[in-house]
């Protein structure tokens, strides 16, 4: 396609995105649309083909805060959360991965989910829901699991075409909306609707 309009292609960065497929353009500059010069050279950051892996830490005994921070330090990240019934709210009792539970020392590709099965006490059992329209989906994500809850379904209005857009879209709307008591039960989940049309922002925050 480069060579038909006459421009160049040169691979300057690379990211691991286990979701999208290896090799893949994630991004480029110029922008698609842009007006430049023949034989221009257009700037790429590739989807890596190679993932890295990393060794599984050890974070049970560890609060849901300290496990975050334990897994965002090996690039790795916050799944679902399951409570149980425990003498201590958000205490990680045990870490797994895609259903099972995963040893300390295994090695495992970064950017992947572990879900925490998470004590919770009778006598602290509830959180409220946080606002989060106007949030990126990454920051609305983290805010969630700093509430105690669960990511529920995501649905993406049409300004949202690719992989790329995902990552950049933010919340225009929010299903339960925020609450200024405890009323939901830890691990409750949020569903969020995302879009990249700023202009969406202030007609969610009204809903």
């Amino acid at each position: 396609v480069a060579k038909e309009r006459n421009l160049r292609l040169e691979v300057t960065d690379s990211v691991f995105l286990p979701r999208m497929g290896r090799g893949v353009i994630f991004r480029q500059n110029p922008v698609a649309g842009s007006m430049v010069k023949k034989n221009r050279r257009v700037l790429l950051t590739i989807n890596s083909i190679q993932p890295k892996r990393v060794s599984m830490p050890s974070i049970i005994g560890y609060s849901l805060r300290q496990a975050k921070a334990e897994l965002a330090a090996k690039q790795l990240n916050v799944g679902k959360l399951i409570y149980v019934n425990d003498m201590a709210t958000n205490n990680v009792l045990s870490q797994r991965f895609e259903g099972s539970f995963i040893a300390t020392g295994t090695m495992i590709e970064t950017e992947s989910e572990i879900d925490l099965e998470l004590g919770m006490s009778p006598d602290n059992s509830m959180t409220s829901i946080p606002s989060l329209v106007g949030f990126s989906l990454v920051t609305a994500k983290d805010i969630i699991i700093d509430n105690s809850l669960n990511i529920g379904k995501l649905t993406f209005d049409e300004s949202v075409k690719n992989y790329a857009d995902t990552i950049s879209s933010f919340v225009i709307r929010q299903f339960p909306g925020p609450t200024e008591s405890l009323s939901y039960i830890l691990g409750s989940r949020v569903d969020l609707v995302l879009s990249t049309d700023k202009s969406k922002i202030d007609s969610g925050k009204n809903l």
